[in-house]
């Protein structure tokens, strides 16, 4: 289980979550409030530098713009 808080960043186009529970959902709005993705946390493990960080990944965002991320219970906006 991930204890870790909440955390979004977005990479190539492609935005990265950290902080998920595995099995729990986890959503994507855009600054309108309109659902643009949904998923169930399936983490992965990456080790890549010191601590691993166990992260969810979606292949793209629809635009650049400002999108929220909530799962759990947890929320966190992202600029992109």
């Amino acid at each position: 289980m991930n204890n870790e808080q909440l955390r979004a960043w977005v990479q190539n186009g492609v935005l990265y979550v950290s902080g998920l529970k595995a099995g729990k959902p986890w959503y994507v709005y855009n600054i309108n409030g309109q659902l643009i993705y949904t998923g169930i946390a399936d983490v992965e493990t990456q080790c890549f530098a010191s601590p691993c960080i166990e992260t969810q990944s979606i292949a793209s965002l629809p635009g650049r713009g400002i999108y929220i991320i909530q799962s759990s219970g947890s929320v966190v906006k992202i600029v992109y």
